[in-house]
């Protein structure tokens, strides 16, 4: 509405995810009734032993979701949400996130820029790429 862009890496999906482990969904969904549905929602998709590894090699400690049962359990959730979408997640893109971070970072990017590229200006040639910088 406002023309601005607005990137989170939480909204109602890991929000029903993450607190629906040991809150009502149903009440979950009802408190964020109000938020916009995102034009896009991207899940990166990631098997709970790849994630186990990474954490290993990149983490000193734990946080509350990283047991292996509640990963497993929230991973369970998302994919069930994504099975069953709302018009409130927005439009779901699942990428795998097993393949190595050129690759995924590549594959969301070619999502993304379409999403953020202005408009031709009268010329028909596109104006400055949000993600180059004019030398």
């Amino acid at each position: 509405r406002n023309d601005r862009v607005v990137i989170c890496d939480r909204y109602l999906l890991s929000t029903l995810a993450y607190q629906g482990v040991s809150v009502d969904e149903e009440w979950l969904f009802q408190i964020n009734r109000f938020s916009p549905a995102p034009d896009i929602c991207i899940y990166l998709d990631l098997p709970v032993e790849y994630a186990k590894e990474r954490m290993q090699r990149t983490r000193w400690t734990r946080d509350l979701y990283e047991e292996e049962e509640k990963l497993r359990e929230i991973r369970d959730r998302y994919l069930r949400l994504i099975a069953n979408p709302k018009p409130d997640y927005g439009r779901i893109v699942t990428i795998d996130a097993s393949q190595p971070a050129d690759k995924v970072t590549k594959k969301i990017r070619s999502i993304v820029e379409p999403l953020l590229a202005p408009p031709a200006n009268d010329s028909g040639q596109p104006n400055l790429n949000l993600f180059e910088w004019p030398e």
